[in-house]
């Protein structure tokens, strides 16, 4: 699965529009379509980290792995942590360009 089919999913599960997510992670309408129709391949490091912050999106389904879950729980120990370590991000995000 893309990263733009991987948006996609998460967008739609969580009932937004283009326009919505959009606007909460800070980037034009263009730029989440062009994301999701894979124009722009590569989602950047600040979409990455609003979605695991801002809608809880387990980072391990961001980065590689479609049979992690999309969301992490609450409870999630790796969330709590991920929230406070932008740096281990940012490692993920580099395993994944590998």
């Amino acid at each position: 699965m893309s990263d733009g089919e991987k948006l996609k999913s998460i967008r739609e599960e969580l009932r937004l529009t283009q326009h919505d997510m959009a606007a909460a992670l800070r980037i034009s309408q263009q730029a989440i379509s062009h994301l999701e129709g894979g124009r722009n391949r590569d989602m950047s490091m600040s979409i990455l980290r609003q979605l695991v912050k801002r809608y809880n999106v387990n980072p391990y389904y961001l980065v590689g792995n479609s049979k992690e879950p999309m969301f992490a729980k609450p409870e999630n120990l790796l969330r709590k942590k991920l929230l406070g370590y932008e740096e281990l991000i940012d490692r993920l995000v580099a395993l994944k360009s590998k």
